[in-house]
């Protein structure tokens, strides 16, 4: 409920951060949280001063519930290594064709933000969470990066202090 309460304030007053960290013990709830930030971020319905927390059914909602959503990159780690790796973030040799980096450097495609939501974002590996400094440092307007995770003490201190921190118990 804080937490909800912390994000309408910020709505409410025009100061939406660049990137968001949310802590805490059930990695699924995160998610969630960070996926009605996305929704409220691209609502077709939203007029960006509260959260869409009820089920809204305009077809931008429905596309993020669905994870299909152009402006929305849901990073996950690669399930043999269990790791976010570098080349889910930028463009190598072989490297998935939708990549973090192709969703920073593209305007929206549906007029919202470009929103990459990091699950697991304590499976960075050292060279994934390089990459993104930068990007953190100098963020485009149009793009924000909200970070899941249920062990926040395995984040380099580099990443979490460039972003909003929220943590749920």
């Amino acid at each position: 409920k804080n937490v909800i309460e912390r994000l309408q304030r910020s709505l409410e007053n025009g100061r939406l951060g660049h990137a968001y960290f949310f802590s805490g013990q059930d990695l699924g709830e995160l998610e969630k949280v960070g996926r009605v930030l996305a929704q409220t971020l691209n609502c077709q319905d939203s007029t960006l001063t509260e959260l869409v927390v009820d089920a809204c059914k305009c077809i931008s909602c429905r596309k993020i519930a669905n994870d299909n959503h152009p402006d929305v990159m849901t990073i996950r780690p690669e399930s043999k290594m269990r790791q976010v790796k570098i080349g889910q973030i930028i463009r190598r040799p072989n490297s998935p064709p939708r990549v973090l980096h192709d969703l920073i450097y593209q305007k929206s495609v549906e007029g919202g933000y470009k929103v990459a939501l990091l699950v697991a974002a304590d499976r960075l590996n050292t060279d994934a969470a390089n990459a993104l400094l930068k990007t953190l440092e100098e963020p485009p307007e149009y793009l924000k990066f909200i970070f899941a995770t249920t062990e926040i003490k395995k984040i380099p201190v580099t990443v979490v202090s460039r972003c909003q921190r929220f943590d749920l118990s």
